[in-house]
C-alpha cells in the first residue's frame, strides 16, 4: 500500500492579521509580479522570504534570500504565501515559478514561521534574520514575536 506524507498548510500559520481583505489583494502580488527564480535543490515554503532590488520594474523576478548579502536596505521584501494556484504548497525544482508573495503590510506575520522558512533556503544567521525582519517592517510587514514554528 502506498504511504503519502501530508503536509497541511494554512495561510493562518503565518499571517496572524491583514488589515485589508484577502480579497482587496492590496498586500499581495501574483501573476508576472510574483515570479521567483528557485536555483538548485532550494524549496519555496509558506514564508520564505525573497527580494529583488528596490524600485524593480514590474515583471522583475524574485529570488530566495539565501545570504546574508541578500538583506541590504537596497532590496525590497516579499514572503511566499501560495504556489501558482493559490495553495499553500511547497515549490520547488530549478527555474522561474509563478506563487503568490505577501509584498506590503499593514500586515501581522508569526516571526518563528519566517524564521523557519529563511532557515530552510539558508539563511540560518539569527542577526541576518533579525535584519531581514526589521527590513520587512519597513514595507509594513510587521513579525510580531512567537513561538518557534512546528
Amino acid at each position: 500500500m502506498a504511504k503519502f506524507n501530508l503536509t497541511q498548510r494554512r495561510l493562518s500559520d503565518l499571517i496572524v492579521h491583514e488589515a485589508d481583505s484577502p480579497f482587496v489583494g492590496y498586500t499581495r502580488a501574483d501573476g508576472t509580479d510574483a515570479v521567483v527564480t528557485v536555483a538548485g535543490s532550494d524549496v519555496l515554503t509558506l514564508g520564505t522570504p525573497v527580494f529583488r532590488a528596490k524600485g524593480a520594474v514590474a515583471g522583475t523576478k524574485w529570488a530566495p534570500v539565501k545570504a546574508a548579502a541578500n538583506v541590504a536596505a537596497t532590496n525590497e521584501y516579499a514572503l511566499v504565501i501560495a504556489d501558482g494556484l493559490g495553495e499553500q504548497n511547497d515549490v520547488s525544482g530549478a527555474g522561474d515559478h509563478k506563487v503568490t508573495l505577501l509584498v506590503r503590510g499593514n500586515v501581522v506575520v508569526k516571526s518563528g514561521t519566517v524564521r523557519k522558512a529563511a532557515a530552510a533556503v539558508g539563511l540560518t544567521d539569527a542577526g541576518h534574520q533579525a535584519n531581514l525582519v526589521h527590513l520587512l517592517k519597513a514595507q509594513g510587514i510587521v513579525a510580531e514575536t512567537t513561538i518557534a514554528a512546528a
